[in-house]
Order: structure tokens, then sequence, then C-alpha cells
């Protein structure tokens, strides 16, 4: 029952944020609170698509980057998907902190989280480029990440 409630509070914070389609608020709820859906990269696309995130196939690409091609530690030990530090100045879908990174209950919470990200610091930007600029300025933690990011496009 608790993740019922995180998860349509998650989605009500998150839709104040932008406006979405009421199905797919529908759709990602009934995904969050059933949390059965075990990981695969179909499933991820999916979900990223079923939030509505901007650029959803460079998102995808972090995913894939951030987790070492899901099998890093992060991603298997804390669901962190795109090696997300705990955030203090925006809402996190985060359960607490683990070994430096955020760590969430399922790898839906990272997508959601990342979502609550792009709401938070990426909603002005108005072209792809502009995005993978902010990347390399405000995510990365490297000087060759959007080239990175590029190349799993690919």
């Amino acid at each position: 029952m608790r993740l019922f409630f995180i998860g349509v509070g998650s989605i009500l914070l998150w839709s104040a944020f932008r406006s979405v389609d009421t199905v797919k608020v529908v759709s990602v709820e009934k995904r969050i609170v059933h949390d059965t859906i075990p990981f695969s990269e179909s499933e991820l696309k999916e979900f990223i698509s079923d939030l509505g995130l901007r650029c959803p196939d460079i998102v995808y690409a972090q995913a894939v980057m951030e987790s070492g091609g899901f099998d890093s530690k992060i991603f298997k030990s804390n669901n962190n998907l795109f090696g997300m530090r705990l955030a203090k100045s925006r809402p996190t879908t985060a359960k607490g902190e683990r070994n430096g990174f955020a760590y969430y209950d399922s790898w839906q919470m990272s997508v959601i989280d990342y979502a609550y990200f792009q709401s938070a610091f990426m909603r002005k930007l108005k072209t792809r480029d502009a995005y993978l600029k902010y990347l390399g300025e405000n995510y990365a933690t490297s000087s060759s990440y959007v080239e990175h990011i590029k190349k799993h496009l690919k």
C-alpha cells in the first residue's frame, strides 16, 4: 500500500511540473502500483515513453551508459539506472543514499526520479543540442560524456 501512495504522489507531483495526458498517468500509475514488472530493455523504453520524458532516445542512451549496459553494481544494488546522486534541491523518489548514490525501491522509481530531474532543471531547453549541452555542463562527470552518449545513440 505504501508503494501505491508513493507512486500516486510521485505522479501527482510530477504532473504539477508539466501537463500530462490522463491516460498516461493511469498507465504509469498501474505499472508502479503493481511493481511486478521485471527489468528489461523493452520495459525501460516503454516506461520512458509512458512518462513522456523529453528526448527519450537520449534518456535511454544515458541509462545504458550510466548502468554499464545494465550490469553495474549501482544499478543492481541501488536500482539506479542513471548514476543519480541523492537529490537535495528537488523532489525525489530515492529512499536514501547507498555507496554514494541514490537508491530506489525499483528501477521504475529511478526513471521517475530522472523525470523529476528533467522537470526541475531541463524544462526550458528547446532543442536536442541544448539538452545534450546541459548534460555535458551539469550532469557529466567527464568531458567526453556527451560524445559517449552520442555513440550509444547510434
